[in-house]
């Protein structure tokens, strides 16, 4: 993940130093949960199964399988699995609009089909979170369960107009200037080896351009993605977009070759293969990069692709070739969106006007599936590729590919980065933040910070004195979904027991400041137990003026 240097120190002011040493011999015992999606060849979702009917393999060898659930929601008023653990049923939906390239009437109608979603679909435990893309990230609302505050920031998305002329502009403009070289050509202007390059050059500007417009947005997806690894339940990523495809210009390149053809012959044009294999190998690595961040955070990426082929007649252009280079793009757009989704899990929807339909599609797998969990090997930190099969060849499975192992300290860490957009953490010890007045520091400003906890930390009695620990975990957020590094500061304390009443009567205060760039952000705290393993979170909105 991307970092910005929004909080550049944090100076200790409560607690005096304590040795930090374990206080308590720990077995950390990792349980990985993945869920799995089964269907018949009918498409329609499988029930009943147990350990029994399912293989697991981590780097190819087989574990063993330690526990299974079945979920299954059949409507929003239905009764609840009572055995099913509420984390496991709950759904986490963040939904990523590229409003940039979406035409207005299509991403009218998906949010219709978004708001129709909350109102019949999402139960109380359930929270989604609306994102737009347009020039940069704009989070429109935090997960949250408030379907008011989630049609308000709908709402605002409906309102959002595209960004720039808009990529069928683009494209008429470039297969114009495309005809136009191919009648020099014919004019005897230029030779046509020389036409060629020319028309080539153009292409290569234009999917210049294109990569250049779709890597800030995948950059930002993936950051969306990891930033949902320390959330609970079901969580999804719900891509809508007109265009992203894994080579870009790669339509035009087409067209190119086949307007040439005719005059140059294919045996005198270069390998067709080859330039659509250069251009974009950048855009296809960050696409993967994409999935295997998803993937490697339980986020499953669904996506609705709103592209379409189309046949389009002009007075200038050949329909045939009009054809080709609108099926090409739109099929473009339909792998890449199909290979995301597929490594996490996930299903694209592609080249549809029906949206009610492909979110009854996405709405059926959040309602069906298994989670099934199993101890993996140590090999923590460390992306491993995980296989799940079915012993029936009948029925068709899906679920993410990658897992990595953490640690404590790294699952607080995405705790902490999850609280920066969610209402409601879970937090077993209530905590509170509250910030000071700004005051400017050399650019930015510094923030006073005050966090303030309950003193139920536990203590145990060790060389005549009760001693406990916690760990305090600070990070900032901005609006554009950037975030500071995780900081971390551990704390000791130890007293005599004689003083434990007096120490329990009030609250514990913890003081810093940190230093943030101006503008609008929001801080997030996070704080574990070192004995007990209790956590607590808070946040406070900062503005830095």
């Amino acid at each position: 993940m991307r970092t910005l240097t929004i909080a550049a120190f944090i100076s200790l002011v409560a607690f005096s130093g304590f040795p930090q040493q374990k206080l308590v011999e720990t077995i950390e015992v990792r349980v990985v949960n993945v869920d799995v999606v089964v269907r018949d060849r009918a498409g329609n979702p499988v029930s009943g199964l147990t350990k029994d009917d399912f293989e697991v393999f981590e780097e190819g060898v087989r574990q063993t399988i330690t526990n299974l659930y079945e979920v299954r929601r059949s409507d929003v008023t239905g009764p609840e699995q009572s055995d099913v653990p509420l984390e496991l049923r709950q759904r986490r939906l963040l939904v990523f609009v590229d409003s940039a390239s979406l035409q207005n009437a299509k991403k009218q109608a998906v949010l219709a089909a978004v708001e129709k979603f909350v109102d019949q679909k999402m139960r109380p435990e359930d929270q989604a979170m609306i994102v737009s893309w347009r020039l940069g990230v704009h989070m429109l609302s935090p997960f949250t369960n408030d379907k008011q505050t989630l049609k308000h920031a709908i709402d605002q998305l409906r309102r959002m107009a595209p960004a720039g002329e808009g990529q069928q502009i683009a494209i008429e403009k470039a297969k114009r200037d495309i005809q136009e070289f191919v009648r020099i050509g014919q004019d005897g202007v230029l030779k046509w080896p020389e036409a060629y390059a020319q028309a080539q050059m153009d292409v290569d500007g234009y999917a210049q351009r294109l990569s250049v417009e779709q890597e800030p947005m995948l950059q930002a997806m993936e950051r969306m993605a990891t930033s949902m690894g320390g959330l609970e339940g079901k969580k999804v990523l719900l891509f809508v977009g007109e265009h992203l495809t894994g080579r870009p210009g790669a339509e035009l390149y087409r067209y190119a070759f086949d307007a040439f053809s005719p005059y140059m012959g294919q045996s005198n044009l270069p390998n067709l293969q080859a330039i659509t294999g250069v251009s974009g190998n950048r855009t296809l690595d960050m696409i993967d990069d994409v999935a295997k961040r998803a993937s490697e955070n339980g986020v499953a990426i669904y996506a609705i692709g709103t592209a379409q082929s189309a046949h389009e007649i002009s007075a200038d252009n050949n329909a045939t070739l009009d054809y080709t280079e609108s099926f090409s793009r739109a099929a473009s757009t339909g792998s890449a969106l199909k290979a995301m989704a597929s490594a996490t899990g996930g299903v694209a929807v592609t080249q549809t006007t029906n949206f009610e339909l492909a979110f009854d599609i996405i709405n059926k797998d959040l309602d069906s599936y298994y989670s099934l969990g199993y101890r993996p090997p140590e090999s923590r930190g460390t992306p491993r590729k995980v296989v799940v099969k079915l012993k029936n060849p009948k029925y068709l499975v899906r679920a993410r590919e990658t897992v990595v192992i953490k640690s404590s300290d790294d699952q607080m860490t995405d705790r902490v980065i999850a609280n920066l957009y969610t209402d409601g953490a879970s937090s077993a010890w209530p905590i509170s933040v509250a910030t000071g007045p700004p005051s400017s520091d050399g650019g930015k400003f510094r923030i006073p910070v005050k966090v303030t906890m309950p003193s139920t930390i536990t203590l145990l009695p060790q060389n005549q004195k009760l001693v406990g620990g916690f760990i305090l975990y600070f990070v900032v957020g901005s609006g554009d979904g950037h975030t500071s590094e995780v900081m971390r500061r551990p704390q000791g304390l130890g007293i005599p027991p004689f003083a434990e009443q007096a120490v329990r009567a009030k609250p514990m205060t913890f003081t810093t400041a940190i230093r943030v760039n101006p503008g609008e952000n929001v801080l997030s705290v996070g704080i574990i137990d070192q004995i007990s393993g209790t956590t607590g979170f808070a946040r406070a909105k900062i503005r830095a003026r």
